[in-house]
């Protein structure tokens, strides 16, 4: 239902040639759009080799970490983590080790503030750049393909990912009959924390990790509780 739109910040490629930055951390997958423009770009083709085989850099959970390593980053941290609180610390801990250099921090324009409030905090400096935008609200396609969907309510699923989900789905709970009832399954704490506030009421599934596997396992095990 959300869409995005990728970016090409022209200080990106500036910002990885640079000597000033000791850390990449990139929090969503989305980011990679950007970085494989800023990749093949010519001003990073000089120290293209290099940076893909030595530069330090940190992502939020498994998906993130492996679509870094497939545009060919071998020095990425950060799969055990799930959510900017926990990948945080990480990095404050490898940046007090060389403190001199900043971090360059990749986001999208509603990203939350939690890395950057940890950082300050620490006294970490870093540059953010913008790589993506959300666009809330689901487009006219998209709403007349729900309410195409026979007998839409409780019993059907819909999966939230981020806030700015959640903030769409509720747009919709009076555009589409039925999906004010349908059963919603949260990816984490910080996307369940939003439901509560927009719905006043908590997810019906919550998955243990962010990951596909936890996900759908959280839906069987309420569809399993609720035949």
């Amino acid at each position: 239902i959300l869409r995005f739109e990728f970016l090409c910040p022209p200080e990106l490629p500036v910002a990885l040639r640079g000597s000033g930055i000791g850390a990449l951390v990139v929090t969503s997958f989305r980011s990679c759009e950007s970085l494989r423009w800023a990749l093949a770009s010519e001003a990073l083709a000089a120290v293209r080799a290099d940076l893909l085989a030595t530069f330090p850099v940190f992502g939020v959970g498994p998906k993130t970490c492996t679509a870094l390593r497939k545009l060919g980053f071998q020095n990425v941290a950060g799969d055990d983590t799930g959510s900017a609180v926990e990948l945080g610390p990480k990095v404050i801990d490898f940046w007090r080790a060389q403190p001199s250099r900043r971090v360059l921090f990749l986001r999208g324009d509603k990203a939350l503030e939690t890395l950057p409030q940890l950082f300050q905090a620490a006294g970490l400096p870093f540059d953010a750049i913008v790589t993506y935008n959300t666009i809330e609200g689901a487009s006219e396609e998209a709403v007349e393909q729900l309410r195409r969907i026979d007998g839409l309510g409780a019993g059907d699923w819909v999966g939230l990912f981020s806030p700015s989900g959640v903030r769409t789905l509720a747009a919709l709970r009076d555009k589409v009959p039925g999906f004010a009832d349908v059963w919603k399954v949260s990816i984490g704490k910080t996307t369940s924390a939003a439901i509560q506030k927009e719905f006043s009421q908590v997810a019906e599934a919550v998955a243990e990790k962010p990951n596909a596997e936890k996900f759908l396992e959280a839906i069987s095990r309420y569809d399993a509780d609720h035949p």
